[in-house]
Parts: C-alpha cells; structure tokens; sequence
C-alpha cells in the first residue's frame, strides 16, 4: 500500500535517513483491500488484481497480530493495538474471492475480538472513528448468517447511541491514538462521518430501527451544520473544535481559529445522498454536490477529483460507486430495466446501466 500517505516508495525510501533504523510503514486501513478489489471490477486488469490481492494478506498477514487478533496500530512498535483499525470487509471480501478459509477465519476472529474489546472499553466518552469495526459484524451477518453477528453488531452499536457530545456529535476516537484522542476533545466532521457508516449500513438492511434513526439524523444535521459555503468554495473543515479552546492548542499560527482546514474527502457522497432519501430532503445531496463541484469532480476535461492519502483514495472508490448505484436505484424486474432516480431540481442526469441484456442508457429531465 506504500506509505501512510499513499505515495509509491521503495525500500529505500521507507529507511529512516536519520540513522535510528526505523521503518515507515503504510496506513493499513482493513477496508483497502476491499475497495481494491471492487475496483478491479471498475477496472479490471491483471495489474489491479495483483495489487488487490496483495493488499489482502498483507492485511492478514502482518496488519492482524494473530496473538490476539486485534489490528497493529501502524506507526507503533509492533504489539501495539487500536480498536480504531479493527476493520475487516477487506479479509472479508478476499474470502469470497478467493475462497481462502483463512481470510474467513482472520476475519471472524477480529471482528470477534473487536466485539470484546469494546464492550470491556465501558463505560466511555466517545466513539468516532472506533465504531468502524461494526461494519464488519455487519458484513459478517451477510455471508454467514446464523452465527450471532448482527446481534453483536446491534449490541456494540446500542453502546455507540450512548456516546454522542452534547451536540449531537462524536469527537474524534476513544480508543488510542495520540493526539487525536486526547481527552474526547476533538471535533471532526471526518470522524463523524466515519461513525455513521456502520449505522448506515445497519439501516440499509434493518430500516426499521426508530432508535438508531434517531442518532443517525441527529448527527448528520450536525455534520450539515459544520458545511461551509464561501463566494468561491464549498466544503467541510476538517476540525471545527477542541474542547472549549478557541483554536488548536498544537497550532503554530497564533491567528488560528476554529474551524480549521479543509477537508477534500468522499465520505459524504454515500452519506448525502442517503439521508436525501431516507428523510425526503434535498438539502443534504445539495451539499454534496456542491462540495463535489467546488473539488472539480464536474468539471468538464478534469482528471480526477483532487484525492490525496490513503484514506481518501480508499473511500472514493466505495462512495462514489454507491452514490453512483443510489442515484439511479436501478433494479431488474420481468426482463425490464426500472430506475428510480434522485435529482435536484433542474438537474440532468445521464449513465449507462449494465443488465443482463447489456448496457442501457438512462437519463432524466430536470
């Protein structure tokens, strides 16, 4: 995966040139080999496929401590762990391609593990980006079901309703992590979006849950609420608070003032576009597409949205494909393409839909 922030290196490059010997070492987030591997699907190429498949055991080789099968917590010496990094659709999903029990039973173990380590991590003040691990419980229920998965992730999710800021937030982690979780203080609507994905997930196949519904609106209004329009821009910051100090108490710049940064990251297009259409509201893809627009993602002759580091590389390819399926909601009934679309008003929207009689273009009229 290269190093942490997704550039290409050598061994040479990963070598310490100060002399002290240590390693650098990649973000090994445990969704990557899963996005990898979708996509090949995209892409499909012996090249992608390697790289894929590579990204797989390096997750279940080296990422898992099979002592305790919990994830390493890259950047530290090894026998270092983090409820952060227990992520396991990737060993999931090179399961079923490759049909290695073993990436199974690494997958089962973790998430099993997780499960534990996170109801002895309670009482607790937060979850953020902690809460990543249910998605696997939740994946888990889907390709082996009857095994007590979706109870587990239901229960550790019950315990995420608990943790919200008075804000209706999550700060940033309360597992460790350094700065990032000291003291609960850390507001991001990054992490915040990483702590709605499992309870998206969960209401994608269990919608009628009034209790997690509730949290999950709640904290998406919040996230909304952070969103920053500007004569020339639109985005989300990238921490909008640290306790009650007014600017970040690391920062250099003595002018500096909450909220910082700005955030180019694809989160939002899954959870933008979901909430429109759970809640019938448009304001929400209406943000997203704005933020995408002011990225260049609609700009006529653009490359690429301006993606940088392993954590925004991994999620473009899973949002974006998942807003580009919800958008059109296209299913195959009686031998016939049906597509229920969402737009905004006076858009146009136009794709091409592959069914088992072969592509078919689509488009609507705003």
């Amino acid at each position: 995966m290269g190093q942490h922030h997704g550039a290409k290196a050598g061994a040479a490059d990963l070598i310490d040139q100060s002399g002290r010997g240590s390693v650098g070492e990649s973000g090994w987030e445990g969704e990557t080999p899963f996005n990898l591997v979708r996509y090949c699907y995209r892409r499909p190429s012996s090249e992608n496929w390697a790289a894929a498949l590579r990204d797989v055991y390096n997750v279940a080789d080296i990422a898992v401590d099979h002592a305790n099968f919990q994830f390493r917590m890259h950047g530290y010496d090894f026998g270092a762990i983090s409820p952060t990094m227990n992520r396991t659709l990737g060993l999931l999903q090179g399961y079923l391609e490759t049909g290695d029990p073993y990436l199974r039973e690494t997958a089962e173990h973790v998430a099993l593990s997780a499960s534990m380590v996170d109801a002895s991590n309670w009482p607790r003040r937060s979850y953020g980006r902690d809460a990543m691990f249910i998605r696997g419980l939740i994946a888990l229920e889907d390709y082996l079901p009857g095994r007590g998965w979706a109870a587990r992730a239901r229960e550790a999710l019950g315990r995420e309703l608990q943790c919200p800021t008075l804000q209706g937030a999550y700060t940033d982690q309360a597992g460790p992590g350094g700065v990032h979780a000291a003291g609960n203080m850390v507001l991001k609507p990054w992490m915040n979006l990483m702590a709605l994905e499992p309870m998206l997930d969960w209401l994608e196949r269990y919608p009628d849950d009034p209790e997690l519904e509730a949290v999950a609106r709640q904290i998406t209004e919040w996230v909304l609420a952070q969103f920053i329009r500007t004569e020339d821009d639109a985005y989300w910051p990238y921490e909008v608070a640290w306790g009650e100090n007014t600017s970040p108490p690391q920062a250099t710049d003595p002018d500096a003032k909450h909220p910082i940064g700005h955030c180019l990251f694809i989160y939002p297009a899954r959870t933008m576009l979901f909430a429109s259409r759970r809640w019938s509201d448009p304001k929400y893809l209406q943000a997203w597409e704005d933020s995408f627009r002011a990225m260049g993602g609609y700009e006529r002759g653009a490359e690429r949205v301006p993606i940088g580091g392993d954590h925004s590389a991994n999620k473009a390819s899973e949002c974006l494909s998942w807003h580009q399926l919800h958008r059109w909601q296209a299913t195959w009934e009686d031998g016939r393409l049906q597509t229920c679309p969402y737009t905004l008003p006076g858009e146009d929207l136009k794709a091409t839909v592959i069914t088992p009689d072969g592509p078919v273009e689509v488009k609507t009229e705003g």
